[in-house]
């Protein structure tokens, strides 16, 4: 091999969509097997090169989707029945300090109103001190009649949400199977 000589190139096709450069002096051209060995070899680089980078958007795709789990389980009861409200401002809300956005969770024996972004539990109110559930399907507003033994006293709390109608309905199923359940027990 002379140190003047500039070394040819051949791009060769490589299952019809990479191109792979491949360098060598005539002088030194290697034999056929070197050649493909030496070309396997680029082709193996590149395709690791493509998987490293497939792994990488897999391990963001992996921690967005634990993100998404850890914040789900955050925000589930038992059942699995959570919806995000906003509590909507009037005598029983403001007594009892509840204003702006709520997780409620529903449970077989009872709501409890979440804080939405902190997690904290603030009131835990059994179905027999819910006196009725009304919905405003217009306005998307679920309304609870609270007797005054729970712990936000005796009124009305509105909830505002885009799922009033399903929160609305798992209330009132839960409240009744719950009353029925107990009737049979005290029977």
């Amino acid at each position: 091999m002379s140190s003047k000589e500039e070394p040819k190139r051949v791009k060769v096709d490589v299952d019809g969509k990479e191109n792979v450069e491949v360098y060598y002096y005539s002088s030194d051209k290697p034999k056929a097997d070197h050649n493909f060995a030496f070309l396997d070899l680029q082709v193996k680089k590149q395709r690791l090169k493509k998987l490293d980078q497939e792994r990488q958007q897999l391990t963001k795709e992996i921690r967005d989707i634990e993100s998404f789990i850890r914040e789900e389980r955050r925000n589930t009861s038992p059942t699995g029945y959570a919806y995000d409200v906003r509590i909507v401002d009037n005598s029983t809300s403001v007594r009892s300090g509840l204003h702006g956005n709520y997780t409620i969770l529903i449970d077989v024996e009872s709501l409890t109103v979440k804080e939405k972004y902190t997690g904290s539990y603030l009131h835990r109110i059994p179905f027999p001190l819910i006196r009725s559930c009304r919905l405003n399907q217009a306005r998307k507003i679920c309304i609870l009649d609270l007797s005054r033994g729970s712990t936000l006293g005796s009124g009305e709390l509105y909830m505002k949400s885009s799922r009033a109608k399903d929160l609305y309905q798992s209330v009132v199923t839960l409240a009744r199977g719950f009353t029925e359940e107990n009737k049979k027990i005290q029977a």
